[in-house]
This record gives structure tokens, C-alpha cells and sequence, in this order.
């Protein structure tokens, strides 16, 4: 069974559901992506988890990820260039 499908829930629907990592919640705003996949057949359900949701929720997370590597990057190279003006400066000097 695909660990992206749940359910039947009331009703008998199917729904599609994924944990957002802890370092990745704060870009999202919430702890996992869960949402109706719109069917009551189980065949089609996973269908649908695997052809159309988690490859396009998995890229998701994949460039919010790269966005994070890149940030921390950014803020990374700032602090370096900070220190090293920083110890470049003598405080002594006149």
C-alpha cells in the first residue's frame, strides 16, 4: 500500500496525505499536505497518489528545500564577509 493514501474515511473517501519536514513547516505554514483525492475507489485513489499527487508534492518540497539551501547560503556568506571586514578594521587606528 502507498504511504501517501488514507482512508476510507467517513463516507468512504480516499485522501492523500504527507508529513512536511520540521525545517520545511515554517515555508509552508503547516505540518503536513492532506486534502480529498475526490474518490471512493481505491484503484483510483492510488492512481491518483501516485501519478498526479506525490510526484507533484515531493517537487514541492524538493525547490522549497533548494530555497532554504540558498537562503542559508546567502546568510552564510554575509556573516563571513561581515567578520572579515570586521577583523580587517582596527579599532585603534586614527
Amino acid at each position: 500500500m502507498c504511504t501517501y493514501l488514507h482512508g476510507p474515511r467517513q463516507g468512504g473517501t480516499y485522501y492523500f496525505r504527507m508529513s512536511i519536514l520540521a525545517a520545511l513547516r515554517a515555508h509552508f505554514g503547516k505540518r503536513e499536505f492532506y486534502f480529498s483525492l475526490r474518490t471512493k475507489d481505491p484503484v483510483e485513489a492510488k492512481r491518483r497518489v501516485l501519478l498526479i499527487e506525490a510526484p507533484r508534492h515531493v517537487a514541492l518540497v524538493e525547490q522549497a528545500e533548494a530555497e532554504l539551501a540558498g537562503q542559508q547560503c546567502r546568510e552564510a556568506s554575509a556573516c563571513i564577509s561581515a567578520s572579515r571586514s570586521i577583523r580587517g578594521h582596527d579599532p585603534w587606528a586614527v
